[in-house]
This record gives structure tokens, sequence and C-alpha cells, in this order.
């Protein structure tokens, strides 16, 4: 079948259901083994994060997003494609990081230099060497301010309790 060609036999990187993505030296491919198909050999670099979507980097060493059968989901305009949870991606573009939702069409600029998703509606950013925490479904928050909060000031707006004084 594909496999092999001209002695050269590419690596199974992963194993997601019946498809492999399969790399050699300079190639990638999503390899559908139950019907011994190529699903998808148009980029350099595939990454399954979940749902049925793989981050994709092309030529031009951009990353977006497609889904099994190789539809685009996130263009591929990105310098890196971070981390994924529940719809939520961190990005990276022009060295910043930002935050795309791509169940609703919704970004938050890319204005940090790090961004850590903690969960889908929680993330950490660090801007200037300090790390907060914001609400994503926080529509109120414009995510750019200068206003440095602390964690137990956070905890407290969202109606938490605090116990202890080391917080």
């Amino acid at each position: 079948k594909y496999l092999c060609n001209d002695d050269k036999c590419p690596y199974i990187d992963m194993i997601i259901d019946n498809k492999l993505i399969l790399k050699d030296n300079n190639s990638s491919l999503i390899y559908d083994y139950m019907n011994g198909k190529v699903i998808n050999n148009s980029y350099n670099d595939y990454r399954y994060i979940g749902n049925d979507l793989f981050v994709v980097n092309d030529i031009d060493n951009k990353y977006g997003i497609i889904d099994s059968t190789g539809n685009i989901i996130v263009n591929l305009e990105y310098d890196y494609i971070d981390d994924y949870i529940d719809g939520l991606i961190s990005y990276k573009k022009d060295e910043l990081f930002g935050i795309v939702n791509i169940n609703e069409n919704r970004s938050i600029n890319n204005i940090y230099d790090d961004v850590v998703l903690i969960n889908d509606r929680i993330f950490a950013a660090k801007k200037d060497n300090i790390y907060q925490m914001y609400d994503y479904n926080d529509t109120n928050n414009d995510y750019s301010s200068n206003r440095k909060t602390t964690l137990k000031e956070q905890l407290m707006n969202r109606g938490t309790k605090i116990i202890g004084q080391n917080i």
C-alpha cells in the first residue's frame, strides 16, 4: 500500500482512532489505515489536539487548524498555536500571545508575553512580567488594563470566600 515508497517508510507519530499521523524526514500526513487512503498531505506538520482537530503548519511556517476531512477551521495566519481547550486556542503572532474561540468566532488580541489556558473560560496571561488570571466570558474586561489585581482580589470579585491570609 501507501506506507513505503522508494525504500523509505514514514514512522507513526500518533494513532487517533482509525487515523495515523505519519512522518518522515521532511513530510507529514494523515492516513486512514482502515480504508487505506491518505486523508490529508497538504501541510508540513500535523498535531492532533482533540475533537477531530489538527494544528497544521504550511510551507511559510504559519499555523492554523483543520478538521479530519481537511476543512480549515482556523486560517493559517499564526506564528504558533499553543494550547487548546474546548474551543479556545492560545496563539502566538508577532512575538505576542492571544486567544481565539473557534466555536464563537471571538478573540482576544495578541497583547501578552504568554497565555496559559486553565479551562474553557479561565486563562492566565503574562504582561510586564506579571501573570494575572482572567475570565474569558467577562465581556466587560478589555484584557489590556494596566491595573494590577491580586489573585485574592480577583477571587473576591467573583464572590469566592477567602479563608486564611496567605493568598
